[in-house]
């Protein structure tokens, strides 16, 4: 639409990502809350503007991630929906080859936890993921 650009794009990735929060204090004792993020995707709409060989754009949309959870002596695996949103900018080398630079910011909830005794709670351990992407890009 003239220099206006919008799509929707689409992505999934392994990772491995750790983190941990803590002490957290259970009664008398204290734990440690590590969690590990195995894999995360995104379906997002995408618009930008176009001018000479540069393409700046905004991106957002849905979120989703596999983790698992271990607390004190025991652990969780959960699949939890969020939110994306980002910026970036991309720079075409030749008509169908570009270079890709962007940042994202995920955030994905709070990990909720079980207890031996089948009592839930929320942690406070929210899941939150600051990507920085670069790469080349092909257009078909």
């Amino acid at each position: 639409m003239g220099q206006l650009v919008v799509g929707i794009e689409a992505d999934w990735q392994g990772a491995s990502l750790k983190g941990s929060q803590g002490p957290i204090l259970v009664g008398i004792t204290n734990y440690t809350v590590s969690t590990k993020v195995t894999s995360y995707d995104s379906v997002r709409a995408r618009i930008g503007y176009a001018f000479d060989r540069w393409l700046v754009f905004a991106t957002g949309g849905w979120a989703s991630a596999r983790w698992s959870t271990s607390f004190a002596f025991t652990g969780d695996k959960a699949r939890n929906d969020g939110w994306t949103t980002g910026v970036g900018v991309n720079y075409a080398m030749i008509n169908n080859l570009f270079l890709t630079l962007e940042y994202r910011y995920t955030s994905l909830g709070s990990v909720i936890y079980s207890d031996p005794a089948n009592n839930a709670g929320d942690l406070g351990n929210k899941v939150k993921i600051n990507d920085v992407r670069a790469g080349i890009g092909l257009k078909f």
